[in-house]
């Protein structure tokens, strides 16, 4: 069973809605058919039966006077009358030790029946007593009751060939019938599964489209079922999809123009980091040149300085401004 399920699971969904479908509507079909066929066969057998009680019981009635009286031409009479029914196979009196008083066959008449069949009803009590039932005949017997006891017995025996046509007749209509069914409900389940799985193949094709990298497309289910649903779903989740593909390549497009804008930023860094560097350069060599000036400049100034005030003849500084700036030594001896 376990394999049988998982071989189903191998099939396509619409393989196996029409299997299952199929199945099941062979199951009801069959159950229905065969219940039907039970009922018709209870009925037939219980018709045939009241049939064969009723005829029983009309042979009873009617030949209480004439068995009372040992009337033998009026008890042929009354059991010529019965055996005119349809499917009846024999009807008879019977007197308590089993002599024929009439038979449907007169040459019948006088015999003593002593088969298997027959010997029951020697020693049945006064009520119906069926001597067999199957599915070819119905035998029964009724008393033949006259001031309180019994007097005889009636009995009919019917075949149940009609009622054996009849049940074939309907074991072939329902056979019939239930392979009109499965082949309607056949086409019905093809039809519905081709409903669900055309959509449904849209669906699987819309996704292989999407996973191609397809954008730009929407499936148009005009369903208001879970089908349908379903594809409204796909079409939220595929523009999602593509908004959100959108908004990457955007902030991918921003990202590198920042990249680029970065990368001139540092380079322009770079380029400020070395005219920096170079001014630092340029800017030691003018303090150390500088430092070099002061110092020579101190030098000259020093010895000026010891040339003006050593110097063997008189000098002056002066300013229009301010007059006498500055005099050596030799020359404030000059002047006194």
């Amino acid at each position: 069973m376990n394999a049988l399920i998982r071989r189903l699971r191998n099939f396509s969904i619409r393989q196996q809605l029409i299997i299952g479908i199929v199945l099941l509507l062979t199951l009801l079909m069959s159950l229905l058919v065969v219940d039907l066929v039970i009922r018709q066969s209870e009925f037939l057998q219980r018709n045939s039966l009241q049939q064969a009680r009723g005829l029983a019981n009309t042979l009873a009635v009617s030949s209480t006077s004439w068995v009372m009286a040992h009337d033998v031409v009026g008890l042929q009479e009354v059991v010529r009358s019965v055996d005119r029914e349809p499917n009846v196979r024999y009807a008879m009196l019977l007197s308590r030790d089993g002599r024929v008083l009439a038979h449907s066959e007169p040459a019948r008449v006088g015999l003593y029946l002593t088969d298997a069949r027959s010997r029951p009803l020697l020693a049945a009590p006064a009520q119906l007593t069926v001597l067999a039932s199957d599915a070819n005949v119905i035998d029964l017997a009724v008393p033949v009751m006259g001031g309180g006891r019994l007097l005889a017995w009636a009995r009919v025996g019917m075949g149940r060939e009609e009622a054996a046509a009849s049940l074939n007749q309907i074991r072939r209509d329902g056979i019939l019938f239930t392979l009109s069914g499965i082949a309607l409900g056949s086409l019905l389940a093809f039809a519905i599964a081709h409903g669900l799985t055309r959509n449904l193949r849209r669906l699987v094709d819309g996704v292989g489209r999407v996973a191609a990298g397809e954008r730009g497309f929407q499936l148009a289910f005009r369903r208001k079922d879970e089908v349908g649903r379903l594809g409204d779903d796909f079409n939220r989740m595929l523009a999602a999809l593509e908004k959100n593909e959108t908004e990457r390549e955007n902030a991918e497009m921003q990202a590198r123009s920042s990249q680029v804008e970065l990368a001139g930023l540092l380079a322009r860094a770079d380029d400020s980091r070395q005219a920096l560097l170079s001014m630092l350069e340029d800017q030691k060599a003018a303090e150390a040149a500088l430092r070099l000036s002061e110092a020579a400049l101190r030098e000259n100034e020093f010895l000026f300085r010891s040339q003006f005030d050593r110097g063997n003849f008189g000098i002056a500084i002066t300013s229009p401004e301010k007059g006498w700036l500055r005099i050596n030594p030799y020359l404030c001896d000059l002047l006194g």
